[in-house]
């Protein structure tokens, strides 16, 4: 198993990526994690292909600050059939079918996302099969940009007649 931490720190947050640089190092885990800045957009499809979950954990911070939405990113990941490992924060549960197209855990609950991560891993191959078409279906049923815009026109129409 290998993870990839795709995410530029910038400012105060540089302690945070120093933190878990040292925790890499001392657990002897260097050849199995990697840290990039980032991905171009124009490279995510392909980049994406190469890998098998999307983990994306996200909670309020201590301040309540939260990213303020529904992260992209996880519509993203599912387009290309990648099930999603992520939190019942915000607009999340909205994107992510919870046991359909991933598993959706407790903020902060580290046990619980530690689970999730094993279970993927242990997975058989049809039961993954079957995650990841459901995560394509649901991106194709729910977030098509042509059928959502017709929806839209429909509804304006319909609200201004």
């Amino acid at each position: 198993m290998t993870l990839t931490m795709v995410g530029g720190v910038h400012g105060k947050k540089l302690g945070v990526r120093n933190e878990v640089l040292k925790f890499i190092e001392s657990k002897g885990i260097s050849d199995k994690v990697t840290l990039l800045d980032r991905i171009d957009f124009s490279q995510l499809y392909g980049f994406m292909k190469d890998f098998d979950v999307f983990i994306h954990p996200s909670c309020y911070a201590a301040d309540r600050d939260c990213e303020g939405g529904a992260p992209v990113i996880l519509l993203n990941a599912q387009a290309v059939g990648m099930p999603v490992i992520s939190t019942m924060h915000c607009d999340i549960p909205e994107e992510v079918i919870h046991q359909k197209t991933g598993l959706l855990n407790k903020e902060k609950d580290i046990d619980e996302l530690k689970n999730s991560i094993e279970y993927f891993y242990k997975m058989e191959d049809a039961e993954y099969q079957k995650f990841g078409k459901s995560a394509i279906d649901h991106i194709q049923s729910n977030f098509d940009i042509k059928q959502n815009s017709k929806n839209l026109r429909t509804l304006y129409t319909d609200l201004l007649s």
